[in-house]
C-alpha cells in the first residue's frame, strides 16, 4: 500500500539510545505480537528461560546492520556459570567470541567485579565497530559508549524477513530461514517465484500469504513512513508472527514504464531486480574491483560520497553496508541460476546489497575476460584506483537488460 503525501519517520527525526527496543515497544503498544523484553539482564537471567543479548545502538535504525554482535544464553549455561569454575575452554563452543561473552558472563552473574559490562562485551567482537568507525571518520572511543544491550526471550519458529517492492506496487520480497532457506517474490495474490531448499513448500507459502497484511499493517503505523520500503524481521511460531525489527531501505519510486523488447545485441538479462530507470537506461560507471589501502597498518576500502554502480561483493561487511546506499546500481554476482535465489535469506549482507542501492540486479558483468584486461585491473589495484567499466541497465522493475558497454577498464 503507497499513501500518497508528505511523511517524516518519528524515529528518523528523534533518535534514540535503544532503537531495537524503542521500535519493539512501539509496535507492541500498537497491538502487534514481540517477543518478551526484559528490563534488566538480571532479570533475563531470572526468567531461567533461553534469551538473546541484542547490540543497540543510536545509528541501528536507519544505518548499518549487523554492526554488533548478539548472543544467545541458555538456561543450562546460566546454571553452569553459578559454579565457581575457572572459564570456558576454545574446544567447548565453536565461536570464540561466544568463549570470551561466556567467560564475561560468569563472573556478572557470580557477582564478582567485571568493570563496565556492556563495553566489554562490545569489545569482544569490535571488528566491524573498528571498520565503521574508519569509513566513517568516528572516533572507536566515543561510539563504544552509545553501545549498549537489550534482552529479549529467545523465539523459536521460522526466520523471516519482508521488504515492500519500492518500484512495483504490491509487490514484495519475502525470505524465510528455518530447516532451509527460502525466497518468495509475491505480486497481489500471486507467487511469481518460490525458491526453496529443505522447507516445505506448501508452508513456505502459506506463511507467506499471511506475512503482506501483517507487513503493511505495521508499516502504516503512524510513527513509519508509509512511503518506505523497510525490511521487517519477525518470527512465525503457531500460526503467530512476532515483531523484531525495522530496518530502513528505500522509499517508493514508481517504475514508469515496461520492458516489453527483446534483448539487443551485446544485451543480457539479469537473474533478478529490484529498481528502475527510465525507459532509455542508463550508463553506469561500475566498479568492479577496489584497491586496499593501508591505515595505522590495517587495509580499507575507498570510502565516496556517491557512486555510480559497483560489480564487486567484496567481503567487508561495513562497506558494503555504507556504500550500499550511496551506490545507483549493485550488481550481485550471487550465482548464474536459480538455485541462488533461496539463499538471499542468507544474513544481513544479502539483504543489504539487494534493497538499499536504487537499483539492485543479480548479474555477473566481469566474466570470461582476457587476461590482460584482468592484468590491467590489477595494475590500477596497486596504484590505489578503482578499476570501472561503462554498464548500460534498462530495469523497470520486473526486468532488467544490462550491457557491458567497453570491458576496458578505466
Amino acid at each position: 500500500m503507497i499513501v500518497q503525501g508528505s511523511f517524516t519517520d518519528h524515529f528518523v527525526a528523534n533518535p534514540v539510545l535503544q532503537p531495537k527496543l524503542a521500535v519493539a515497544n512501539y509496535v507492541a503498544s500498537q497491538g502487534f505480537l514481540v517477543p518478551t523484553r526484559y528490563d534488566s539482564l538480571d532479570e533475563a537471567l531470572e526468567s531461567q528461560k533461553p534469551f538473546i543479548m541484542r547490540s543497540e545502538h543510536p545509528q541501528d535504525y536507519a544505518g548499518a546492520s549487523g554492526l554488533m554482535q548478539s548472543y544467545f544464553v541458555k538456561p543450562d549455561v546460566v546454571s553452569s556459570l553459578k559454579m565457581p569454575i575457572n572459564h570456558f575452554e576454545t574446544n567447548q563452543l565453536s565461536r570464540t567470541d561466544m568463549i570470551s561473552f561466556l567467560n564475561l558472563l560468569g563472573p556478572k552473574i557470580r557477582g564478582e567485579s567485571v568493570g563496565p559490562f556492556d563495553e566489554a562485551v562490545a569489545r569482544l567482537s569490535s571488528e566491524n565497530m573498528t571498520d565503521y568507525c574508519h569509513y566513517m571518520g568516528l572516533s572507536e572511543e566515543l561510539f563504544i559508549k552509545d553501545i549498549s544491550y537489550s534482552y529479549w526471550m529467545e523465539q523459536t519458529g521460522f526466520n523471516i524477513s519482508i521488504v515492500a517492492d519500492n518500484t512495483i506496487p504490491g509487490r514484495y520480497h519475502i525470505t524465510l530461514r528455518g530447516k532451509g532457506v527460502s525466497y518468495i517474490l509475491r505480486e497481489g495474490n500471486d507467487v511469481l517465484k518460490m525458491a526453496t531448499t529443505e522447507n516445505d513448500t506448501a508452508v513456505v507459502q502459506a506463511i507467506s500469504t499471511r506475512m503482506v497484511p501483517w507487513y503493511e499493517a505495521i508499516r502504516s503505523l503512524p510513527h513509519f513512513n508509509p512511503q518506505h520500503c523497510p525490511i521487517i524481521e519477525a518470527q512465525f511460531f503457531n500460526g503467530a508472527i512476532y515483531f523484531l525489527q525495522y530496518l530502513r531501505a528505500r522509499d517508493f519510486n514508481p517504475a514508469q514504464f515496461v520492458l516489453d523488447r527483446s534483448l539487443e545485441e551485446g544485451e543480457q538479462e539479469a537473474l533478478w531486480v529490484r529498481g528502475a530507470t527510465s525507459p532509455d537506461g542508463h550508463i553506469f560507471q561500475t566498479a568492479i574491483d577496489y584497491p586496499e589501502i593501508i591505515h595505522h597498518g590495517e587495509y580499507f576500502f575507498p570510502v565516496l560520497d556517491a557512486e555510480a554502480g559497483s560489480a564487486n561483493s567484496i567481503t567487508s561487511h561495513m562497506y558494503n553496508e555504507i556504500m550500499s546506499r550511496r551506490r545507483e546500481v549493485q550488481f550481485c554476482n550471487f550465482g548464474d541460476d536459480k538455485s541462488v535465489l533461496p539463499h538471499i535469506a542468507d544474513g544481513h549482507l544479502k539483504m543489504t546489497l539487494l534493497f538499499k542501492p536504487r537499483i539492485s540486479l543479480i548479474a555477473n558483468v566481469w566474466q570470461n575476460v582476457s587476461p590482460e584486461l584482468n592484468e590491467k585491473r590489477e595494475a590500477m589495484l596497486e596504484k590505489n584506483m578503482v578499476p570501472r567499466i561503462p554498464v548500460r541497465v534498462v530495469a523497470d522493475g520486473r526486468k532488467a537488460y544490462f550491457k557491458v558497454i567497453d570491458w576496458n577498464p578505466t
